[in-house]
């Protein structure tokens, strides 16, 4: 498994913060939420996303499967 991490809740104002940090040092996150937003915020990082509720926790596994870490 690669060192994936993905970051859950990439649309508000701390997550900016942390992405800029993450990137800083080379780690590449896996941008992730439940609403499309989150897809122009990869675009900008030139960074995948996922987009995703936390209701279903079978689909939640699906998402987070091959990652190493969640940062929520």
């Amino acid at each position: 498994m690669e060192n994936k991490v993905l970051l859950y809740g990439a649309t508000g104002y701390t997550a900016q913060l942390v992405i800029e940090e993450m990137l800083k040092t080379g780690i590449k996150p896996i941008l992730a939420g439940r609403s499309k937003t989150v897809e122009s915020i990869g675009q900008k990082y030139s960074l995948q996303t996922r987009i995703f509720d936390l209701e279903d926790t079978n689909n939640i596994q699906k998402h987070i499967e091959d990652t190493m870490l969640v940062v929520n």
